[in-house]
């Protein structure tokens, strides 16, 4: 199974603990390691969605929602081109997490 909700955001936005959160809820799995970087790095990428779908989403139980929490994906353009080749893009949900630091 693949995810079909990423977070996304700036860095120090809060998407670690936003990440720790939701992987303690019991009807959602997150990979253990926040940051996959799987749509994002060219060498990761290339080993191909099996290797996505074994090396981090393979310990999900039936009715979870599947996420994975990696702020870079907003900052690579390869990454929502991979995602749309490889996900249902149209039913995936991203949450997009900003900070406004100035005030």
């Amino acid at each position: 199974m693949l995810p079909n909700f990423f977070v996304v955001g700036a860095q120090k936005c809060g998407t670690t603990s936003l990440h720790t959160y939701l992987a303690a809820h019991p009807a959602i799995y997150l990979p253990e390691g926040k940051e996959t970087k799987f749509f994002a790095d060219d060498t990761r990428y290339a080993k191909g969605i099996e290797y996505y779908q074994q090396h981090w989403f393979s310990g999900i139980k039936a009715g979870q929602l599947v996420g994975e929490v990696d702020p870079d994906y907003m900052y690579f353009d390869a990454a929502l081109d991979r995602m749309a080749d490889i996900l249902d893009i149209k039913s995936t949900k991203f949450l997009f997490v900003f900070r406004e630091p100035v005030s």
